[in-house]
């Protein structure tokens, strides 16, 4: 792929593999990259570019169960950059406080900017860890990485920082696994299952959310 310009076949690819969650945001961004063979950084402006031009899925921003935009309160904010000192990947950060990583990356360069917080995250691998990463990853049957989940509880670093150092690992021949980009990864398939199901249920909520609100014929005034 070039640096600036997508071709018709990759945007059909983003297209056929993008993953939702119940309100509608990307929550596969990790796995599109690595299909795609290229960073992460570079996903987040063509989805917003396709979802303008409505080739992808809007955010469903009028959600009255789970609201996308939710307010931190102080205390969430104590517990993100506790636990973000400490050492705990930004999966962690997000499943505890029931928001999605993106969201937490969001509120995390707000703190930094804010002076709230101190960057303390960016260090080399040691080769202890890169032995440790290349030892412990698994691969489904099409190349793609099975446990992403387990390396960011084991190396204590982000799923984005850690796709980007296996990427990097690839170019330099450390593993020689690859992904099949004809073929979706196995995680994938959970995945679907799970927002096939979420959707369902956002549907009924909206559906019995509206019933509720609607106002009867019978009351409207001409």
């Amino acid at each position: 792929m070039s640096y600036n310009k997508w071709t018709r076949e990759e945007e059909q690819l983003l297209i056929q593999n993008v993953r939702y969650d119940h309100r509608g945001f990307v929550c596969n961004c990790n796995e599109l990259a690595e299909l795609l063979g290229i960073d992460k950084k570079r996903i987040w402006p063509k989805i917003h570019q396709m979802r303008k031009k409505d080739l992808i899925d809007e955010v469903y921003w009028d959600d009255p169960i789970e609201p996308p935009n939710k307010r931190y309160s102080q205390q969430e904010d104590k517990k993100i950059i506790s636990m973000y000192q400490s050492g705990c990947p930004v999966t962690i950060i997000a499943q505890e406080l029931n928001r999605t990583e993106n969201a937490i990356r969001c509120r995390l360069n707000i703190m930094k900017k804010n002076g709230q917080l101190e960057s303390n995250r960016k260090r080399r691998y040691t080769k202890r860890e890169v032995e440790l990463l290349i030892s412990e990853i698994k691969f489904d049957k099409n190349g793609y990485v099975l446990n992403i989940d387990y390396l960011t509880r084991l190396l204590h670093r982000p799923k984005h920082e850690l796709f980007r150092k296996i990427c990097l690992l690839r170019k330099q021949g450390e593993i020689t696994i690859k992904p099949d980009r004809t073929k979706a990864s196995q995680n994938w398939y959970d995945v679907m299952k799970k927002q096939i199901d979420n959707h369902h249920k956002l549907i009924a909520a909206r559906y019995s959310y509206q019933k509720k609100t609607r106002t009867p014929a019978s009351r409207i005034v001409s």
